[in-house]
C-alpha cells in the first residue's frame, strides 16, 4: 500500500475514533435561562417595564411592583456579610477586584451588613461591583437602573418563587397602547364587554365560592378573621375596597400628554390633556382613566393655581392599565397636591412627586386612596396625606409615602373609621413634633392599621391619640422617637418595634384596655447608648386605671426596663420580658428571627382573639403550640 493510502486511512480510523469517543462523553446539561440570568433585574419591554429579580439561590424570579417589594427582597433574601469580607467586594466605579473566592459566593446576591443596622447592598453579577441599596425607595430605582431588558416570552421560561409579590395580569384585556377608540376599557386592561361583571371577562371569580384550583376557596378572608381584636373596632364602618375593576354607572372621561383640553374627553382617542379640565368637567358617578406620563399641574405656571379640587362626589380617578401616572407641581405655581373635597372618591394608581405642603388634604368622607405613591419636596413641612378637619372613612391600601414631614394624620378636629393596610412610610427624619410622625392622628375613633411600615420619622412611628386602635403586622424602627403610641386603649399585635430612640420604644398612656401580643421590642436607643425605657405603661397619667395584656411577646436588647404605673393591671401569659438583656443571647438573630432550639419556639400559647397568621402571613401555629414574637416558625 503506497504511502497517500496509508495516510488517508489512518486520518478515516482517528475521525472514526473521536466519533466514538464524543458519544461516550457526558453532555454538559443546558444552562437554563433562570441560571443565566441569576441576580439580574429583569424589565418587562413588552409591557410597561415591569421589574423582575433572579434570586441567585433558587434561579426564580420576584416580582417588584413598588418600593415595598424591593424593600421585601431586602428583608427575605438578604445574605448576612461582616464589615471585613464587605470592604474586599469593591464599590461600583473603583478598580480593582475582589478575591475572587468570595466573589463567586455573592455574586448576584443582596448582602446585609449584620454588624452594623442591617445596610444592604446589591452585588452585580455583572461587574462585581456593589450597590448601596438605601432607602426602600433608592433601592427600588437602583434595580430598576440595572434592569436588562427581557421579551414576555424569555421571562415565561424563568419560574415565579412562590414567595414573590402577586404581578400584574396582562391576559385579563387588551391594553390600547397606540390611543385607538376603545371607548369599553374599564382603565384596568380590561375589555368591558359585559358591564354587569364589572368588565372582568374570567367568571371564575366573580365572587363565588369555587375552588380556585389549589383546593383553596378563592374568597378572601375578612378582616374580622384576620385581625380579631379586644380594641372593639367596628371593621364594617370602614370604606370597602372597591377591587381591581370598576363600573361607574355615569361617563367615563380619559387623560393623556398627547391630549388636549378642547376634546371631548370622552374617548381614548380624544382625551383631555389636563386634570384641571377633567375636574371642572366630572359630575357625580363618572370615572376619569389617566395615560402613562407625568403632569404638571397648572400647565402654565397661571396666576391663582393653587391645588387641584377633586371636590366632585362619588367620582373614581385611576391610572390606565398599570401604567405609570405622575401629578407634579410647576415650579413657583403651586405646593399643594390634592384636595378631596368629595364624598366617596377613589384615587388609584396615580402618584404624586414634588409637593411642598400637602400632597393629598382629606376634606370629604369616605375617601380610597390605593396603588399610588407620594414623594414630597422634602422640605421638612410637606405633609403625605392629611385631614385638617373632621373626616369619616378612609382606606389607604398599597401607597408607599416618601420623605414626609407628617406622612398620614390629622390635626385636633375628630377623625374616625379610618384603614391603613400595605403601607410603607419612610419619612428620612423630616419634621419635627407631631409634626413629624410617619402616623400622628391628634383625635378620633376606630382605626384598623395593618402590614405597615413605618421608618425614620423624625418624631414617632404611629402616634394615635384616639379610642379603638388596633395595629397588626407593623414594623416600626429607626425613628427619631417613640416606635408605637396609644393614648386611649388600643392593640398591638404580631409586630416589631425595634431600634428607636427618646423615652420609650412603646408607650400605652391614659385609662383604657391595651394589649400586646405575639410582639418583639428591642434595641431600643442601641444607637445612642442612653438609657431608657423598653415599654412605658401610665407614666403621665399614673394614677388612671389602665389594664395591660402581655402575651407570647419579647423584651430585649434595650437601655432600660420597662415602667408600669401603680394603677396599672397587668395579665402576663408566656413572655420573654428581658429587657436589658442582649437578644443574641436569648437566640435572636438580627431580623429577629430564631432557630428551633431557641425558647422563642413553641413558646406561647393560644389565647382568645388571636390572629391566624403571623408577621409573614404564615400560619401562626405550626407545632405544638405558637411562638413567642413576630414570627411563626416551628
Amino acid at each position: 500500500m503506497n504511502t497517500s493510502i496509508k495516510t488517508y486511512a489512518k486520518g478515516i480510523f482517528f475521525v472514526a475514533l473521536l466519533i466514538i469517543l464524543g458519544s461516550l462523553i457526558p453532555k454538559a446539561k443546558a444552562e437554563t435561562l433562570g441560571e443565566r440570568l441569576s441576580g439580574r433585574i429583569l424589565l418587562q419591554v413588552e409591557q410597561n417595564g415591569e421589574a423582575w429579580f433572579v434570586d441567585p439561590v433558587s434561579k426564580q424570579r420576584y416580582f417588584m411592583g413598588r418600593p415595598l417589594d424591593a424593600f421585601n427582597l431586602m428583608r427575605f433574601l438578604g445574605l448576612g456579610i461582616t464589615d471585613t469580607n464587605l470592604a474586599r467586594i469593591p464599590i461600583n466605579g473603583t478598580v480593582w477586584d475582589g478575591p475572587a473566592s468570595l466573589m463567586n459566593h455573592v455574586r448576584g446576591r443582596i448582602v446585609l451588613q449584620v454588624e452594623q443596622n442591617g445596610e444592604a447592598w446589591h452585588i452585580s453579577p455583572v461587574n462585581s461591583r456593589r450597590y448601596y441599596m438605601g432607602r426602600p425607595a433608592d433601592a427600588f430605582q437602583l434595580m430598576r437602573n440595572l434592569g436588562l431588558g427581557i421579551t414576555d416570552a424569555n421571562l415565561e421560561s424563568i419560574p415565579i418563587h412562590s414567595d414573590s409579590a402577586d404581578p400584574p395580569n396582562f391576559n385579563s384585556g387588551p391594553e390600547d397602547d397606540d390611543n385607538s377608540d376603545d371607548d369599553t376599557d374599564d382603565g384596568h386592561g380590561n375589555d368591558d364587554t359585559d358591564p354587569s361583571d364589572g368588565g372582568d371577562d374570567d367568571d371564575s371569580n366573580d365572587g363565588d365560592d369555587s375552588d380556585d384550583g389549589n383546593g383553596e376557596s378563592s374568597v378572601p378572608q375578612d378582616d374580622e378573621t384576620l385581625y380579631p381584636t379586644i380594641a372593639g373596632v367596628d371593621y364594617d364602618a370602614f370604606p370597602e375596597d372597591p377591587g381591581d375593576s370598576y363600573s361607574p354607572s355615569g361617563t367615563t372621561y380619559y387623560i393623556a400628554t398627547n391630549g388636549s383640553d378642547s376634546n371631548s374627553g370622552t374617548s381614548l382617542s380624544s382625551p383631555f390633556r389636563s386634570f384641571a379640565k377633567a375636574t371642572d368637567t366630572v359630575s357625580s358617578g363618572d370615572m376619569v382613566i389617566v395615560r402613562s406620563g407625568t403632569y404638571q399641574h397648572c400647565l402654565n405656571g397661571e396666576e391663582g393655581c393653587w391645588r387641584l379640587a377633586f371636590g366632585t362626589s362619588n367620582v373614581i380617578w385611576t391610572n390606565y392599565g398599570s401604567e405609570d401616572v405622575t401629578i407634579t407641581t410647576t415650579p413657583g405655581a403651586t405646593s399643594w397636591g390634592i384636595w378631596v373635597g368629595g364624598n366617596n372618591v377613589t384615587i388609584d394608581g396615580i402618584d404624586l412627586d414634588g409637593f411642598g405642603d400637602t400632597s393629598i388634604a382629606l376634606a370629604g368622607s369616605n375617601t380610597i386612596l390605593k396603588n399610588l405613591t407620594i414623594d414630597t419636596a422634602a422640605n421638612g413641612t410637606a405633609n403625605g396625606m392629611k385631614a385638617d378637619s373632621t373626616h369619616d372613612g378612609l382606606l389607604v391600601k398599597s401607597v408607599t409615602i416618601l420623605d414626609a414631614a407628617l406622612a398620614i394624620g390629622s390635626d385636633s378636629s375628630a377623625v374616625t373609621n379610618w384603614r391603613i393596610d400595605d403601607v410603607l412610610i419612610d419619612n428620612n427624619s423630616l419634621g419635627s413634633g407631631s409634626g413629624g410622625d410617619a402616623i400622628g392622628v391628634e383625635n378620633g375613633d376606630n382605626f384598623l392599621f395593618t402590614n405597615l411600615t413605618t421608618r425614620e420619622a423624625a418624631a414617632d412611628g404611629i402616634d394615635v391619640k384616639g379610642s379603638r386602635v388596633a395595629v397588626f403586622n407593623a414594623h416600626s424602627y429607626d425613628n427619631s422617637r417613640n416606635g408605637v403610641k396609644f393614648w386611649q386603649g388600643g392593640d398591638l399585635v404580631n409586630s416589631l418595634v425595634h431600634d428607636n430612640a427618646a423615652d420609650a420604644a412603646v408607650i400605652f398612656d391614659n385609662t383604657g384596655t391595651y394589649r400586646i401580643l405575639n410582639t418583639v421590642i428591642a434595641w431600643h436607643n442601641r444607637d445612642s447608648g442612653d438609657s431608657s425605657y423598653s415599654l412605658v405603661v401610665g407614666y403621665d397619667h399614673q394614677s388612671n386605671p389602665i389594664n395591660l395584656t402581655l402575651q407570647n411577646s419579647a423584651l430585649c436588647g434595650n437601655t432600660g426596663p420597662a415602667y408600669y404605673s401603680g394603677a396599672t393591671s397587668i395579665t402576663r401569659n408566656t413572655n420573654i420580658e428581658q429587657s436589658e438583656t442582649s437578644c443574641a443571647s436569648l437566640g435572636f438573630n438580627s431580623s429577629l428571627k430564631y432557630s428551633s432550639g431557641a425558647q422563642m419556639a413553641n413558646g406561647g400559647i393560644n389565647v382568645s382573639n388571636m390572629p391566624p397568621y403571623d408577621f409573614d402571613g404564615d400560619d401562626r401555629t405550626q407545632g405544638s403550640a405558637p411562638d413567642i414574637g413576630a414570627y411563626e416558625l416551628f
